[in-house]
């Protein structure tokens, strides 16, 4: 039996891909999780903010951030503004306009994103909302003003 520190950290360790592995899992939990002073994960931080705040003066209520439902993430969960769906949207943020953003939401990431929404529908909260998934794309070049594009209904639910 596992006790103390150790105990449940090695849950869900051998599943998905095997891009990362146990060895970076190591690494992060040594470090002490992942943290958001990494640049990739600063970067990404700061265009979901601008997002949410782009989102905010086009009259859509941030409901919540970052959200997790099994394995599945969503950077944000939105109401539109006339208050008829609920949201789902992808922030991809890169630093140059060398490939558009919206060009990284692989299928994988659709049908995550899809199966989050129906664990979503599954809550009291969100049971009768019609879903929409949005995809905002922010470039943050070095030199100059973000650039913030936003698709609305972008994608299907793969299944």
């Amino acid at each position: 039996m596992i006790r103390g520190r150790f105990r449940g950290c090695f849950r869900g360790l051998f599943r998905g891909s095997l891009r990362g592995g146990f060895r970076a899992w190591l690494a992060s939990w040594r470090r002490g999780g992942a943290s958001r002073s990494s640049p990739h994960l600063a970067l990404g931080a700061r265009g979901e903010r601008l997002a949410a705040g782009y989102l905010r003066r086009r009259g859509y209520r941030i409901l919540d951030r970052n959200v997790r439902l099994g394995v599945d993430e969503a950077d944000l969960i939105v109401r539109d503004p006339e208050d008829r769906f609920l949201v789902i949207v992808e922030v991809k943020t890169r630093r140059s306009d060398a490939t558009d953003p919206a060009e990284h939401v692989s299928r994988t990431k659709q049908f995550r994103l899809a199966r989050l929404a129906a664990r979503l529908l599954r809550q009291p909260a969100y049971r009768d909302a019609a879903i929409r998934f949005d995809v905002v794309a922010v470039t943050l070049p070095d030199d100059g003003e973000p650039r913030i594009q936003h698709w609305t209904g972008a994608f299907e639910a793969p299944f």
